[in-house]
Formats: structure tokens, C-alpha cells, sequence
């Protein structure tokens, strides 16, 4: 059946009067029969291994299979077999061991051997079972020397008796879960294949000195014609129908003679659970299968059931028994043999692996030049489109230098406007923080108690000055007078015969030195209690501080009281008049929480700098 999209294999039977070939395809992990045909050496005269590979090279061209996986057969008689028992769990060193027991069978032979092996599952009092399959080198590459001049390219080389029992264990399932040993029996014109086989494993594989030619030559010998004329009438042979002493029966006597001889070399070697066990069946294929009545009359004889298995043929849904052997190596090509053993030299499957992935490399290497050009158009479409953002980049920017002195102009312009308004917010908010001080004040003292006196720090402070100059006189003779107008500003004092000329401006003042209201002082009395002479004044200290409007309202320092008598004074005497009601005088501190203006760090340092 054709398919298209999935791994292909052609396995090559290649006997001595023509070439069996089975074209597999794996589809979705099924394996599926794509083409079972014959290539008929024979008829055309082919003397030689040369003409015979040329021949069959010309064939799978014309059939377009010459590309395929193409697995060919090394016949059994040319291949040693041994199922060998290692100690349990040495996975590790296996291939040591196997290589030292490949070397036990070749024996003291100078001659170099091509070995491989399949692990097989620990049955049968077997701890770590592994199949050796071992062939001479020399009849390897001479092989693949053939295949490979006549244009062909082998995968791989396998065992055809390994490929039959292949193909049993795939074709006919019920093998696998059948305990008990059977026979396979691989019937070719020049030789026969007998395997042993029991849950699913290849216990034995051997070859029989026996092969279907002997049938062609013993009805010569009866009919008195030519090997060729009988060849054609051994397709209608009936071996049921032969007397038990004639030339024709007595073959099968011989077939019966090497199978029991096989059977007994298997038993000697087989270990005490298996080599008293009966046969429990036989399996036939391969050409010489197809003798009219042989399974019939070896199913007598064996006392065990005989059956004529093979691939099945899509034309006619009849089990191709031929095609056996071929079919196994398919499976082989595909990787899903049972046990997979290649005979192929390593050099040479590292080299076919390297032709094989070639087409990959090129693929891989067009890709990948392929994606580094569209790699470097990218990069140079990103590198324009990024010249463009950034030229126009600059350009913004080279506008915004443009706009620059404009801004620093207009900032200044701000600035100075704001440095104009300062005078008019620090006095225009003066009077609002007064009342509300007002108010304040009087929500925080009690009923007894009053105040006498409110001003900002600023006057407050200067009040110590102006009551300085004021209590001051002047010296006979001197003729100095102060005024209380210039009192406070430094270098205004002027005295009768000075010739000091006022400077331009003399009031000047920078703007960021008018004094900025940042706290209020408050002056007042509360009545007298001996046992807490403060407790009213740290009420009113609580309530104010719960207030938003100021932060960290405290009674004034004593040093900061010193200078201020004026405020006092008048009311000490007024309360001299009740001397029987004695008050507490105090004096608080209002510091802002927010301050009307705030001026700037730098600007603070530019004041300085003027």
C-alpha cells in the first residue's frame, strides 16, 4: 500500500535463483506493507555475484527504490548465534563482556569479527540473557564491497534466520505469549533455517544441510527429465500422494533426520527448564514452504501442528511464506525488529549515517545562512529606523537649546514675581493668623484668666531693643540723640556735627530678608493656685498643640522673658490694688505648623551671597 510522509525500508532477501524484496512504510508509528515483489535471477542467466548486485541494482532503480533504507540478508550458514547468560545487573560493563565472548567463539582464529547483540527479557533461569550475533569481517565488507559497486547503499546487514524469527514475532503475536518452544523452519533452494524460539525469544538459530533443490533433483531423478522441467513440476507436487520408499519421500526423511539433529544440539545446550519440554509447534516459510502436502506430512511425523506462515500479499490476501525473510529485514530498516542485531561494520554505518544526515546538513547550513541574512536585514532595518528616531532626536532637542534661554528668561521672570509678592503675602496673612490666634487663645483659657499681650517673634524681639533705647538718656556735653525709628538699623544713628551723608535708599531692603512670621508670643495672667501655680497654663499648652495651626506650643524661656518688663509692668500695678488676689503671670510660644512662606534652600544661599 502507498504512503506518503512517513520512514521507508526495503528489506533484500537475496537467494540463489532470485531476490525477495519487501517495501515497508511507518506511518503514525504503524507499519504498513507497501509492495511485496520477486526479481527472478534465474531466468535471466547470472554466473557471478557481480552480475547478480548489477542486476538487482537495475531493479530497484527501475522500481525507484534504490533510495530507500535498504537492508540485505548475510545468509545463516556464514553467521554464528549464542544466547549467553551474564551475571545480574552489569548493564554497565555488558558490551565488555560481550566482546569477550565473541572472542570465545571465534575461537584462536587470527581473523577479525563483526559482533553485535540484543538484551532479551530474564527467563528460563537466565539473570541477564543477551543474543550474540557474530560473522566474519572478511565476508561482511566483501559483501558490502558488492552491493556498494553495483550503486547501491546498504543500511544496514543482518541475519536472515534473526530476520525470520523477526517476522514470526511480529506476523503471528500468539508466539510471544506462547511459553513452550517452537520451531521455525526457513526452507530455501540451496539451504534451510531452523530457529527455536519460546516466549518470544530466539533460543537457537542454525542452519540444516538440507535444501528444496533435493526435492527438484530426486522428481528428475523419477520422471527422467532435466533439472529445469522439474523445477516447474514441483509446484504441482503432492508429497501425501508419494509412497514412503520413493526418492521424493525419502527427502522429507532427510528434512525430518537434520531437524531432529538440531533439536538434540539445542536440547544439549539449553539449560535443565527447557531441553525436556516437547515442541510445541512449527512454523514454515521461505520457498520450499510451499510443497504440496509437506506440512501435512512433517505435522505426522512431529506429532505437533505444522503452519505455513508470511506477510500477506494485497492482491490476494494469500500469507507470502517467500517473503519472509525479507520482511523481517524491512522491520529491521525500520527499527521495530524485535531483535535488532546489525552485522555492519561501524566505520561503514558511521559513514552511511554521515550521507545519510548530509541533506540535513545542507538543509541546515541554506537555513541557517538563509536566517543570518534575514538576521542582518533586520538589524539593518532597525539600525535606519533607529538613525531616523534619533536624527529626529536631535532635532527636537536642538529646538528645546533654542527654547532654553526663553525658559531660563521666563523662570527668572517667574521668580521675581514671586520674590515681589512675598512682602504682600507675609502682611496680608498677618492679620488672618492674628484673629485666629484670637480665637485660639481664647477657647484655651479659662474664665479667670486673660491676656495681655500678642505679637509675632519678630516684634516681639525688637520690643526688647526699642525698650532699650527708650530708658536710655542723653550724656550732658555730648549732645548724641537715638531715635526709636532708626534705632534698629545699624550705622542710622546720627549725632549733631556729623558730616556723614546718608546713602542712597537707606531704607533698601532685599526681599528675601523681610522677617517672616514663623511664631507668635502671648502674654497673660491666670489666677494663683499654690498646689498647681501651672496646671491652667498646661491646659491651654494641650489645647493649642492639638491645633493644625501650630506645633510645639510651650511656655517661653526664662532667658527669652528677660527684656520684655514693659508688657508687665502697667498691669503689676493695677494689681497692687487687690492684694488679697494674687495672679500668675506667663508667656507662651506659638510656633507655626506651615509657615506662610517658605524660602528655597538656594535662595537661601544666594541672600547669603548678597
Amino acid at each position: 500500500m502507498a504512503a506518503f510522509g512517513g520512514k521507508r525500508s526495503l528489506g533484500i532477501d537475496v537467494g540463489s535463483s532470485g531476490v525477495n524484496a519487501v517495501a515497508l512504510t511507518l506511518v503514525r508509528k504503524e507499519v504498513q506493507i507497501e509492495k511485496l515483489d520477486t526479481h527472478d535471477t534465474g531466468a535471466e542467466g547470472i554466473l557471478n555475484d557481480a552480475e547478480l548486485y548489477a542486476s538487482l541494482g537495475e531493479w530497484l532503480t527501475a522500481r525507484k527504490w534504490a533510495k530507500r533504507e535498504l537492508v540485505f540478508g548475510l545468509p545463516q550458514f556464514v553467521c554464528t548465534t549464542q544466547v549467553a547468560d551474564f551475571p545480574a545487573g552489569s548493564a554497565s560493563g555488558l558490551e565488555d563482556m560481550v566482546s569477550y565472548e565473541t572472542q570465545q567463539l571465534a575461537g584462536l582464529s587470527e581473523e577479525g569479527f563483526i559482533h553485535d547483540y540484543a538484551v532479551m527479557q530474564a527467563l528460563f533461569g537466565r539473570k541477564n540473557p543477551v543474543l550474540i550475533g557474530v560473522c566474519r569481517e572478511s565476508v561482511v565488507r566483501e559483501r558490502i564491497a558488492a552491493i556498494s559497486g553495483a550503486g547501491m547503499a546498504p543500511a544496514a546487514l543482518a541475519m536472515q534466520g534473526l530476520a525470520a524469527v523477526n517476522a514470526l514475532l511480529w506476523l503471528q503475536p500468539e508466539v510471544v505469549e506462547e511459553p513452550t518452544p517452537q520451531i521455525l523452519l526457513d526452507l530455501g533452494k540451496e539451504g534451510t533455517t531452523v530457529a527455536v524460539v519460546a516466549a518470544g525469544q530466539p533460543l537457537y538459530v542454525g542452519s540444516l544441510d538440507f535444501g528444496s533443490y533435493l526435492y527438484t533433483r530426486a522428481l528428475a531423478g523419477k520422471m527422467k527429465c532435466d533439472e529445469g522441467e522439474a523445477e516447474i513440476r514441483k509446484h504441482q507436487l503432492d508429497l501425501t500422494q508419494e509412497a514412503p520408499t520413493s526418492a521424493v519421500f525419502q527427502v522429507t526423511r532427510k528434512l525430518e533426520t537434520e531437524l531432529q539433529y538440531a533439536v538434540e544440539h539445542w536440547r544439549a545446550q539449553e539449560r535443565g527448564e527447557l531441553n525436556e519440554v516437547p515442541i510445541s509447534g512449527v512454523w514454515l516459510c521461505g520457498g520450499g514452504a510451499r510443497l504440496g502436502g509437506l506440512s501435512e506430512i512433517l505435522e505426522s511425523r512431529l506429532d505437533c501442528p505444522v503452519r505455513l506462515f508470511g506477510p500477506t500479499d494485497s492482491e490476494g490476501g494469500q500469507p507470502m511464506p517467500e517473503h519472509v525473510t525479507a520482511f523481517g529485514l524491512a522491520l529491521q530498516g525500520l527499527g521495530r525488529a524485535p531483535m535488532d542485531i546489525s552485522l555492519t561494520p561501524a566505520d561503514f554505518r558511521w559513514s552511511q549515517l554521515r550521507e545519510r544526515r548530509f541533506p540535513f546538513l545542507v538543509a541546515a547550513a541554506v537555513w541557517y545562512t538563509l536566517l543570518m541574512v534575514a538576521m542582518l536585514v533586520t538589524i539593518y532595518v532597525r539600525g535606519v529606523r533607529e538613525e531616523f528616531r534619533l536624527e529626529t532626536r536631535i532635532g527636537e532637542l536642538k529646538v528645546c537649546e533654542g527654547k532654553m534661554p526663553e525658559l531660563v528668561e521666563a523662570l527668572q521672570a517667574i521668580k521675581t514675581e514671586e520674590a515681589r509678592m512675598i512682602p504682600f503675602v507675609e502682611k496680608g496673612n498677618r492679620a488672618r493668623r492674628f484673629v485666629h490666634a484670637l480665637d485660639s487663645l481664647g477657647s484655651a483659657i479659662g474664665d479667670q484668666d486673660w491676656f495681655v499681650y500678642l505679637a509675632d517673634r519678630d516684634s516681639y524681639d525688637r520690643g526688647k531693643v526699642n525698650a532699650d533705647v527708650a530708658t536710655a538718656r542723653p550724656v550732658a556735653g555730648k549732645g548724641t540723640t537715638f531715635s526709636l525709628f532708626d534705632a534698629g538699623r545699624p550705622g542710622a544713628t546720627r549725632g549733631v556735627g556729623d558730616t556723614a551723608i546718608a546713602p542712597e535708599f537707606p531704607e533698601k531692603v532685599f526681599v528675601y530678608d523681610i522677617p517672616l512670621m514663623t511664631s507668635l508670643v502671648a502674654a497673660g495672667y491666670t489666677p494663683l493656685v499654690p498646689s498647681d501655680p501651672y496646671g491652667a497654663v498646661h491646659k491651654a499648652v494641650a489645647y493649642l498643640n492639638q491645633s493644625d495651626v501650630y506645633n510645639g506650643v510651650d511656655s517661653l524661656p526664662e532667658i527669652d522673658r528677660m527684656g520684655r518688663a514693659d508688657i508687665f509692668d502697667p498691669w503689676l500695678k493695677f494689681l497692687r490694688r487687690t492684694p488679697t488676689r494674687l495672679y500668675k503671670a506667663f508667656t507662651l510660644q506659638l510656633p507655626l505648623a506651615q509657615p506662610d512662606i517658605v524660602i528655597p534652600e538656594n535662595r537661601e544661599r544666594e541672600r547669603g551671597k548678597k
